[in-house]
């Protein structure tokens, strides 16, 4: 049974999950945070914010549709209809979302998923229990260094959804994995992927290619509102460029990889097996959206 104040951490099979898997920190199986809250006339409700603002589910709704997920409760109970109240404060504000996922402060109208749920607990005048602290300074290392020159992102200024499993103020109740050989194939590899995408960067050199005319066409069609389903029009324009040439080659070697096991359906689909194949499709596909620098 959900108890107000429990924080739900998910990890979606998305690209946009496979992505931040690997660059958030600390490192760690989860990419979504959101919370669990009794409000006073729909009862209790599991409340997210993302890029399309916020999320207010039914808990089943919610939990049925999530790769892996885990439950953490506060170790101190919030008292009854603090969150509720600080709810009713954030939903009454012209959230927006922040792509640099920077932590906020109480009263900003910018705010990221687990940067949205440390407004909630700080707003109900419980910072002492924040799920979502900021961020203590700490050394920079590549990733910092490369999405700060090539995304104008500061990872050391975000706080990841795994944050929260290393706080001594809550404690984990139940981590689930979801059993279906289809949702586990695509985690596989989506994150098969991103791994070799970043040998590219760092063990070969290589930079992210400009996009495709295609996609540039697709981006120019959505931000004109010709069409819905590019999630990412608001990026910053540089980190839109990068982006969008990565979410191109994850669906292209997605696509590949699962004919292929289509096609080789009498063979044993294991992880190694599909993760092999990941890698040899991405290799396949590298000189296409990793090319080397430009001579200096």
């Amino acid at each position: 049974m959900l108890q107000d104040g429990d924080i739900i951490l998910n990890d979606g099979l998305n690209i946009v999950s496979s992505f931040n898997r690997q660059f958030g920190y600390p490192l760690g199986l989860y990419t979504h945070a959101s919370i669990y809250i009794e409000l006073p006339k729909e009862g209790g409700r599991i409340i997210g914010f993302n890029d399309a603002g916020i999320q207010v589910s039914e808990p089943d709704a919610m939990l049925r549709r999530n790769f892996r997920l885990a439950l953490l409760r506060p170790r101190v109970k919030p008292p009854a209809g603090a969150l509720a109240v600080a709810f009713q404060v954030l939903s009454g504000r012209p959230m927006k979302f922040d792509y640099d996922m920077k932590w906020p402060s109480a009263d900003s109208n910018t705010s990221y998923c687990a940067g949205f749920i440390s407004q909630l607990f700080r707003l109900a005048g419980l910072a002492e229990i924040d799920p979502f602290p900021q961020p203590a300074p700490r050394a920079q290392d590549y990733w910092d260094g490369w999405a700060q020159q090539h995304l104008g992102l500061q990872l050391d200024r975000i706080n990841s959804p795994n944050a929260l499993l290393l706080n001594p103020n809550f404690q984990v109740l139940a981590e689930y994995q979801e059993a279906n050989p289809r949702l586990r194939h695509r985690f596989w590899i989506n994150d098969a992927t991103v791994r070799r995408m970043m040998d590219y960067i760092r063990t070969d050199h290589r930079d992210v290619a400009p996009p495709k005319l295609g996609s540039r066409l697709a981006l120019a069609a959505a931000k004109a509102g010709l069409v819905d389903g590019v999630g990412f029009i608001d990026m910053p324009e540089p980190r839109q460029r990068v982006f969008i040439t990565i979410y191109e080659f994850m669906l292209r070697v997605e696509a590949r990889v699962k004919r292929s096991m289509i096609l080789n359906e009498d063979q044993t689909w294991d992880e190694p097996a599909i993760r092999a194949l990941t890698v040899a499709v991405a290799d396949a596909y590298r000189n296409e959206f990793f090319v080397p620098p430009p001579s200096r």
